[in-house]
């Protein structure tokens, strides 16, 4: 009886170590390597590092020997929150998922490349979140994978990685709802000048002349919800021409933040074109919190005005 279940036992060890070399298989450029713990490696470089004990590994990773021999540059599958966790190693250095190597004999090229990923990492990642498929739609927010970081447009040119004032601040508006997720962030009376400046500097190329251009003629908070913003085109003018605390505020709220029913509701943007003392006026409604009033909002809200004005026949 027990000879039968020794060869029983035996049996099975055997099936199961065919099963284990059909599918996985051992890699001795790794095991005992120092390998990257891919919790400890962010955007201040590689943090810790441990031996590799495991003794097999997928067949695939047979293909892939060269990318733990330096030189090497290490990139984590991540946008990280400044810029992408990436490091440029001299010295052999195996590594698990969610971390991409890039390997090169020619270290000096590899350093230049490793310099501009460095250099431009803010476009880099701005690029990567716009461009990925799982970047905020699947696990975070900064997630992204191999293919998308491999698939980035590298040049030589800097020209070619600079973007416009435009696309800065959709840039920026962008990378920094990677940080903030609070979508209940109220806006400041600072940001909403800044808003402004954009909102006019966006249209007054093309309609400012003989002294006649877009600027701001006042804003004001209403009812802690509500931010009200008038902007006037004609001559240059600190004096105000729409009276604020003569508009009908409740009327304003209502229609913003119009409930349909007792279950759904939507909120509105309320834009209002009219023409007072030779100034053309846009009065802009919209809720206190920040998503309405960033400086990529700033851009739409300018290029819409701009549709309205020529639809309008001007």
């Amino acid at each position: 009886m027990v000879g039968y279940m020794v060869k029983a036992i035996s049996l099975v060890m055997m099936v199961l170590k065919q099963k284990i070399e059909k599918k996985f298989k051992k890699a001795e450029w790794i095991t005992g390597r120092k390998t990257v713990v891919t919790d400890f490696f962010n955007e201040n470089g590689i943090e810790k590092t441990e031996t590799e004990e495991n003794k097999y590994f997928y067949r695939s990773a047979s293909t892939s020997k060269q990318i733990f021999a330096p030189p090497h540059i290490l990139i984590k599958e991540n946008l990280g929150n400044e810029k992408i966790p990436m490091a440029f190693s001299d010295e052999y250095l195996c590594f698990k998922d969610s971390i991409i190597g890039i390997y090169s004999p020619n270290k000096n090229e590899l350093l230049y490349f490793y310099n501009r990923l460095n250099s431009y990492s803010k476009t880099y990642r701005f690029l990567l979140f716009c461009l990925s498929k799982t970047a905020g739609i699947t696990y975070s927010k900064s997630i992204v994978k191999s293919n998308d970081i491999m698939g980035l447009p590298f040049s030589k040119d800097s020209f070619e990685l600079e973007l416009s004032e435009s696309e800065k601040f959709i840039q920026d508006d962008l990378l920094d709802s990677l940080k903030k997720i609070d979508a209940k962030e109220l806006i400041r009376k600072e940001e909403l000048t800044d808003f402004a400046n954009i909102f006019c500097q966006t249209l007054n190329p093309i309609y400012e002349k003989e002294n006649m251009l877009w600027q701001l003629d006042g804003f004001i908070e209403v009812e802690e919800s509500l931010f009200v913003s008038v902007f006037k085109y004609g001559r240059k003018s600190e004096q105000q021409i729409i009276k604020l605390d003569g508009l009908d505020f409740n009327s304003l709220s209502k229609f913003v933040f119009d409930t349909n029913g007792q279950s759904s509701k939507m909120t509105r943007v309320f834009r209002s074109y009219l023409h007072k003392n030779e100034y053309d006026i846009l009065i802009l409604v919209k809720p206190n919190l920040k998503r309405y009033w960033t400086k990529s909002i700033a851009l739409r809200d300018a290029d819409e005005t701009f549709s309205d004005l020529k639809i309008a026949g001007f």
